[in-house]
């Protein structure tokens, strides 16, 4: 990845500090290895750097691997049909971390990861970069900021502990 590309991504990697980070596809090793490179301790894996990999090849690969504290996904969903790229991204939310990013090149427009589709499966926009002029759109699931709690749902819109006893519900 570009140097420009690492603002966001980085401020968000240092903001996490993952002790342990997984870089799937061969464009998402450059990031992970930066970040290493000021984090030795942190501890790297890489899925299918090379892309080669069938879909149905890189979810087996996917499942002998543990959970990671961030996983980085990038030059990957462009190449796999919508099932296959809805199973990788429903099992790394689900399984495999509870933080990761997909970095989608814009010029490439036959890929049917659109914003819409990324946002249908729980993530959220992060930022546009262009690296080496080329555009990125950055989308990234969080599990700690992926539902805010509403209003309504606060205890005191429907406890009203002060009634309990006087009135039949």
């Amino acid at each position: 990845m570009g140097s420009h590309d690492r603002s966001d991504l980085t401020g968000r990697l240092e903001s996490h500090q993952p002790a342990s980070l997984l870089a799937i596809g061969p464009r998402a090793g450059a990031l992970a290895a930066a970040y290493q490179g000021t984090h030795p301790e942190c501890v790297v894996s890489y899925l299918d750097p090379d892309g080669i990999l069938s879909g149905e090849v890189l979810l087996e690969e996917l499942a002998g691997h543990g959970r990671f504290d961030f996983v980085i996904l990038r030059g990957v969903l462009e190449h796999l049909d919508r099932d296959t790229g809805a199973h990788l991204l429903a099992r790394l939310r689900d399984v495999h971390t509870r933080r990761f990013c997909v970095a989608l090149s814009t010029s490439d427009h036959e890929h049917p990861w659109q914003p819409a589709a990324l946002i249908a499966m729980g993530l959220s926009h992060w930022s546009r970069e262009t690296v080496n002029g080329a555009t990125l759109e950055i989308h990234g699931f969080d599990l700690g900021t992926y539902k805010a709690t509403p209003d309504w749902l606060n205890p005191r819109h429907w406890a009203h502990p002060e009634h309990w006893g006087k009135h039949r519900w």
